[in-house]
Parts: C-alpha cells; sequence; structure tokens
C-alpha cells in the first residue's frame, strides 16, 4: 500500500466518497504513473500521453473502496508504420483510515534480476 495524502473528514463520514474522488482526480499526479506502469509489454514505444482518468470510486466495505481508472495509450514507430491509439481500464483498493490517511494497492512493478526471475 502507499499512502497518498490525507482526507479531512467530518465527525458523520458524510460525503466521504464524493471527498475521495474529487482528492484522488486533484491529485492523480502523485500515483497514477504507478497505476499505468511499464507498458513496454504492448510496445517498446508504447507511452500513455495524458495519465489516468478516473471513471469512478465505490465504496467495498467500511474505509476500503475501488478506484476504477482508464487510460490511454499510444505506440507510434515510424519506421515501422505503426501508429495505434487504445484505451485500458484498472482498478485498485484504496483504504482509508480512522485519521484519514489515504492509502492506494499499487503492484510493484520494478525490474527484477535474472536472479530473482529464477
Amino acid at each position: 500500500m502507499k499512502a497518498i495524502g490525507k482526507l479531512l473528514l467530518d465527525s458523520a463520514k458524510q460525503n466521504t466518497l464524493v471527498s475521495l474522488h474529487d482528492f484522488l482526480t486533484k491529485n492523480k499526479k502523485l500515483f497514477e504513473y504507478e497505476l499505468i506502469g511499464d507498458l513496454s509489454y504492448l510496445h517498446h514505444r508504447a507511452y500513455s500521453p495524458e495519465g489516468i482518468e478516473i471513471i469512478e470510486v465505490t465504496e467495498i466495505e467500511d474505509n476500503k473502496y475501488q478506484l476504477n481508472y482508464q487510460f490511454g495509450v499510444n505506440i507510434f514507430a515510424l519506421c515501422k508504420d505503426i501508429s495505434s491509439q487504445t484505451k485500458l481500464t484498472g482498478s485498485t483498493k484504496i483504504e482509508l483510515d480512522e485519521k484519514g490517511e489515504i492509502s492506494l494497492d499499487i503492484l510493484q512493478t520494478d525490474k527484477l534480476s535474472a536472479s530473482e526471475e529464477f
């Protein structure tokens, strides 16, 4: 889990979902690169020019949410006459503790060494 910030909660926890969605939208630069990850599995020239778009945030259970998002992917390789655009979707879990700390479940996408792969 990656801590990304703190949300000010009111005592009744009203509007928590709306506040969480707004926070994530305004602060997506803090975590969107990690959600998009390495796109080389598509093509070595694949990139996401605009980052993520938050589709929705839904409550799963008390203080646990799901973030659904999408992002565009472009592949452009002039020498091979490749120009492609597509949209990919994803989701991740969010935890919000009683103090308002927000944590996202982000996969570790670090490249493994040869010895770690075996």
